[in-house]
């Protein structure tokens, strides 16, 4: 083979052997240690030396933290906006119960007495329901229901503004 060691090639005097000195676990007691290198500044490819350089990462990661504030911002200003409009509907909501309790206490009065016309009284009574929960703001009803609802309506001791309310509420379809 080829790769063989040769002993000829081998010098063996280059070894003293008899020297008890020499530590072959490299622990020398020796001062043959070497001084420490100097420090070494580097500088970062692409800076120029700038110690303002910000890498194309640094860049991309400012403008993801930005687009996440904003994107956070208009989130914060949607639920705010949605929170309003939902006071708002509440606000709305407590009005119209008010302006319609008078109204909804007599229905509920004359229904528990009048017994062959308590269905148009829960629809009277429903159709209020939905306008005081902003759900509706008229409705339109056939000629034959609106004739029948109003019948009822006007055999109510109710005042001229709860009937005129009344009646713009509940419309006949034209």
């Amino acid at each position: 083979m080829s790769n063989d060691f040769d002993f000829n090639d081998f010098d063996f005097n280059d070894f003293d052997f008899n020297d008890n000195n020499n530590d072959f676990n490299d622990n020398n007691d020796n001062n043959d240690v070497r001084p420490p290198d100097k420090p070494i500044r580097e500088i970062l490819n692409g800076s120029n030396g700038n110690s303002n350089y910000k890498s194309i990462f640094d860049l991309e990661l400012e403008q993801c933290l930005r687009e996440s504030e904003l994107s956070f911002q208009l989130l914060e200003k949607k639920q705010k906006e949605e929170e309003d409009e939902r006071i708002r509907i509440e606000l709305i909501v407590k009005e119209r119960k008010l302006v319609c309790e008078a109204i909804r206490r007599k229905l509920e009065k004359v229904k528990g007495h009048d017994i062959a016309n308590k269905v148009t009284y829960e629809t009277i009574l429903s159709i209020i329901e939905m306008w005081e929960l902003c759900q509706l703001e008229y409705f339109e009803t056939e000629k034959e229901s609106y004739e029948t609802i109003f019948n009822i309506i006007k055999s109510i001791r109710m005042t001229k503004d709860e009937h005129k309310f009344l009646n713009d509420l509940i419309q006949n379809k034209k």
